[in-house]
């Protein structure tokens, strides 16, 4: 019996041969947990970790200071939202999202709002493009916190994130896009001006 064709890339894809071959050595031989500082196997994964932190940082146009390693998107919407809303809640308490975001997304705004924090969720149009006027109302004075996916893994559509950026451009903000690691002519596409926090999962591509 052949095995079923594969359609759910939305979800994980196979990992790239070039990945695979680039990982061998630290799922063999250099097996050691970056954390243990004590011996030569955890020197060399702690090595390994931050030549990966610095590849990330150069493809993105940040520093490696700035990236932050974890387990997948639900780990780092929790911790990017989480993390904005507690540190802004000094300045208000609202919270702008859209329709079409990650469930993780949705889950975290949710469970915000039974600390006390406010969530407007904006709808999109039939091409799962944001409103940006919708968005530009939703925008208030108490606002801390616009997070929208900008490239979602579904239905592929990606947002206007430098016009989103704008108008979510003031300083007491948090403007976080988020998405899968979405490529144009092979490179990945770079945070927008204005961008305070991104997360990119890798096992999911989009080549646009």
């Amino acid at each position: 019996m052949k095995p079923p064709i594969y359609l759910d890339n939305n979800a994980t894809t196979r990992i790239d041969p070039a990945v695979l071959s680039a990982m061998m050595p630290y799922l063999t031989e250099e097996f050691g947990n970056a954390a243990s500082s004590s011996h030569v196997y955890g020197w060399k994964a702690a090595e390994a970790v931050e030549t990966g932190r610095s590849q990330v940082a150069r493809l993105i146009g940040g520093a490696p200071r700035e990236i932050v390693l974890t387990s997948g998107a639900t780990e780092s919407n929790n911790l990017a939202l989480k993390g904005a809303a507690r540190s802004y809640r000094e300045k208000g308490r609202h919270l702008v999202s859209s329709a079409t975001e990650h469930k993780a997304v949705l889950d975290t705004l949710k469970s915000l709002e039974a600390e006390g924090f406010e969530s407007t969720v904006l709808p999109v149009d039939k091409e799962g493009l944001l409103d940006l006027d919708r968005l530009r109302g939703a925008i208030r004075p108490d606002t801390i916190l616009v997070s929208i996916m900008a490239a979602n893994n579904e239905i592929g559509v990606l947002q206007p994130m430098e016009e989103i950026g704008r108008l979510a451009g003031r300083p007491d903000v948090a403007h976080r896009p988020q998405g899968l690691w979405t490529e144009r002519g092979g490179r990945p596409l770079r945070p927008a001006a204005g961008t305070q926090d991104t997360d990119r999962a890798p096992h999911r591509r989009r080549r646009t």
